[in-house]
């Protein structure tokens, strides 16, 4: 369908946007003010192929599908975003170092001013992945992201075949 705006009295108003097919989409709705303090009542929702982001990130390849819901709510200089990222039968390939996560299921959600991953899990070369935790979006936030991951096969040292249990907890302070 075509995208079509509308612009009156001071708001610009998301008549129609619509992208995508029967199987990928992406649709905003709402409007935003462009009175003396600009605001935004809009929400974006879709759902990807996530063989796309392989595009935009060198040495990544993925796969899967990703529901996405978002908001984005008042003055656009402290604009309040929130949101969910639904992860299905996902998978991350990274060249180097060689790591395959696959079977990748859970969310991501958007909150403030975090993303805290919830129920994200799968398979790591093999072995099992739980992603826990939060990862704060500003300088102040004392939030940490846990990998809890048992029987992930590994070449470390190079040439050297390996079994990883790990707990690792990153904090950002």
């Amino acid at each position: 369908r075509p995208t079509r705006l509308e612009l009156a009295e001071g708001r610009l108003r998301v008549a129609t946007f619509d992208w995508g097919n029967d199987t990928d989409y992406l649709t905003l709705g709402g409007s935003l003010s462009l009175g003396d303090v600009p605001s935004a009542d809009l929400t974006v929702t879709g759902e990807l192929d996530l063989r796309a982001v392989g595009a935009f990130a060198p040495g990544v390849a993925t796969e899967g599908r990703a529901l996405l819901i978002g908001n984005a709510t008042g003055p656009l200089d402290d604009l309040d975003m929130t949101g969910t990222i639904e992860l299905t039968d996902s998978e991350i390939r990274l060249a180097e170092p060689q790591i395959v996560v696959s079977d990748l299921g859970g969310a991501l959600w958007l909150e403030r001013d975090r993303i805290r991953a919830h129920e994200l899990s799968g398979s790591a070369n093999g072995g099992t992945l739980r992603i826990a935790g939060a990862l704060g979006l500003d300088t102040d936030s004392e939030d940490g992201v846990a990998l809890i991951g048992r029987g992930i096969a590994m070449e470390l040292p190079e040439g050297l075949r390996s079994e990883l249990d790990t707990d690792l907890r990153f904090a950002f302070e």
